[in-house]
């Protein structure tokens, strides 16, 4: 926010100008001696006594309109709690009327205390006593991003900047509403050019960082703004671990690994040692170094991003489970969780018993694949509490320690558990109300995801699948998970497409709709998000549109997946261009 960053200079200037201390405060000695009565006014100010500072100039202003009154009066809310600056600079905007200056300030305050429709109409009432100011403009775009009209927001930082090209403001507020647009690419050039003005901003560092994360590009120039950082501060953690993270997204895994260990040697907080030695373990599964990897992926349970539940029975280490029972408690995802559920057949066959306790959205589908288990909700205290018939508990996550050799040599179930006795219903149903022509073949589609700091990265624009759009007899079926129908209809009119969106459920509460609809389908076509997970465990065949960055569930360069063999992968060959892969999937 740029509210009247001048004001502060223009009040204490003005107190170099005037006289004498008053002997009083009255309004009689306000008109009679105002100059005096503003001095103390500026005197408390600079004291740190806004209030009485606000109370003095409040006077001389009420009783003459002194202009220099109305800017000690205006800085002196400014710097009290929001609430009560925005009842004096509304009482200020009464006496005071008309005067720009201080309609842009109450905008301000507005806007801090999120009341973002009044502080649009204070800012334009501002512009239209003053119009083509820059920072009213910039102002006013901070009220319309705050009500998401991204698309006045970047047409009015785009005027401020035009006025003013040496705003850095206003070239980040710009670079934010492009965002919101979805224009990454110009969202970039936006904060790069508000960097460039203030090259030591931290903040318009972050803000150009995660514009490249949107735009899913500009690694090298992340890790040139990391290391410069770094020549100033070598010891900065935050920013050493950011160097490892851009790094290992350019696949460079040993030089990774080596800022990783640094950060290790740095005294970094718990959850920073944490993502560091999850980080390490990431790189040793990329490397297929296993057994290190698995030891040490323990160390998702400590970052603070992985819900831990706490059962009263011993962690299981690999023991024989033959007429023992283990509980086994979900963590993560339900991507995660569709995972290393391929774990748990192994220790049936293995003469376990299976306590499973889940989320209640997912246990009719575990309780239909897995009827030999006994399915326990998820609740506060534990229902495992009291029990005395469990052996042991594992999150399932940790499976893999003690089962991967088995699970990697494992041949393939040829009937997936998942697959739902519900998808033909779905199948028939889809083809009726599509009036689909005999032989059309139903193609489910995801392609975003919003749920980690890759989610930008993995993500790409329904637009982007032009040419798989365009293949005839075939009806696509929306998978992605929320609001879609702009980017539906954009795209059937574009590629004279249909995508069929099945209004009936919602597949994050409804998942037992949700994956008999992904079994209805021929094909799939998903990012690396839940779907991808979903129609891997039922077997369908899948095309997986992976970015550049690796994922090591993924591994690294094969086009198989060990966890589902249904699943094709097609990678990226340079970050945010999704030509390569969509077509390799098309062919």
């Amino acid at each position: 926010m740029t509210s009247r960053r001048s004001s502060r200079d223009r009040a204490e200037g003005s107190a170099k100008l005037v006289g004498g201390r008053p002997g009083g405060t009255s309004r009689r000695q306000a008109a009679r001696n105002p100059e005096a009565v503003l001095q103390a006014a500026v005197d408390a100010i600079n004291g740190g006594d806004y209030e009485t500072g606000l109370k003095l100039a409040e006077q001389v202003l009420r009783v003459g309109g002194h202009r220099v009154a109305a800017e000690v009066a205006a800085h002196a809310a400014l710097h009290l709690d929001t609430d009560a600056a925005i009842s004096a600079l509304t009482r200020l905007n009464k006496v005071q009327r008309n005067d720009p200056a201080l309609l842009n300030d109450l905008g301000g305050v507005l806007c801090q205390a999120k009341r973002f429709e009044d502080a649009e109409t204070r800012f334009r009432q501002s512009l239209k006593l003053r119009p083509r100011h820059s920072a009213t403009l910039a102002n006013l775009g901070q009220a319309l991003l705050g009500q998401k009209k991204h698309e006045g927001a970047a047409a009015v930082f785009a005027e401020a900047v035009e006025i003013d090209p040496s705003s850095p403001s206003g070239h980040s507020g710009l670079g934010a509403a492009l965002e919101g647009l979805d224009r990454f690419e110009d969202a970039v050039a936006a904060h790069c050019q508000a960097l460039a003005l203030e090259p030591d901003n931290r903040i318009y560092q972050d803000n150009l960082e995660h514009a490249y994360l949107q735009a899913g590009t500009g690694q090298a120039e992340r890790e040139r703004m990391y290391r410069a950082c770094l020549q100033v501060d070598s010891d900065d953690v935050a920013t050493t671990m950011a160097l490892g993270g851009v790094v290992y997204d350019q696949r460079r895994f040993d030089e990774a690994k080596a800022i990783f260990e640094r950060v290790l040697e740095l005294g970094p907080s718990e959850k920073q040692e944490a993502r560091s030695r999850l980080a390490l373990n990431e790189i040793a599964f990329i490397q297929g170094d296993y057994e290190t990897a698995w030891k040490n992926y323990v160390w998702r349970l400590k970052t603070g991003d992985v819900e831990v539940r706490h059962h009263p029975f011993a962690q299981w280490q690999g023991e024989d489970l033959r007429g023992k029972t283990i509980l086994i408690w979900e963590e993560q995802g339900l991507g995660e969780c569709l995972m290393f559920l391929q774990f748990v057949p192994i220790m049936l066959a293995r003469g376990a018993r299976i306590v499973y306790e889940t989320k209640p959205r997912f246990a009719p589908v575990v309780a239909d694949a897995f009827p030999e288990f006994e399915i326990m909700l998820v609740q506060d205290p534990p229902a495992s509490v009291g029990r005395s018939d469990i052996d042991f508990q594992s999150s399932v996550g940790d499976l893999g320690q003690w089962l991967w050799p088995a699970f990697s040599t494992r041949q393939p179930q040829p009937l997936p558990r998942f697959a739902s006795k519900m998808s033909e219903a779905f199948r028939t149903r889809y083809l009726h109300e599509t009036c689909a022509e005999p032989g059309t073949k139903l193609v489910g589609l995801a392609w975003r995801s919003v749920v980690s700091r890759l989610g930008p990265t993995k993500s790409l624009r329904l637009g982007d699948l032009g040419e798989i759009l365009a293949i005839p007899r075939t009806v696509f079926v929306d998978l992605q998970y929320g609001d879609t129908r702009k980017e539906i209809a954009k795209a059937e009119q574009a590629f004279g497409c249909t995508i069929y969106h099945d209004e009936t459920f919602d597949q994050r509460l409804d998942l037992v709709s949700f994956f008999a609809q992904v079994g209805a389908l021929d094909a799939v076509m998903s990012i690396s998000n839940t779907t991808l997970h979903v129609a891997g465990s039922i077997g369908v065949p899948t095309a997986g549109l992976l970015s550049t960055v690796p994922m090591w569930r993924w591994e690294f360069d094969r086009d198989k997946v060990i966890w589902y063999p249904s699943v094709r992968l097609f990678r990226q060959a340079a970050p945010g261009d999704w030509s390569a892969p969509v077509r390799e999937a098309l062919a």
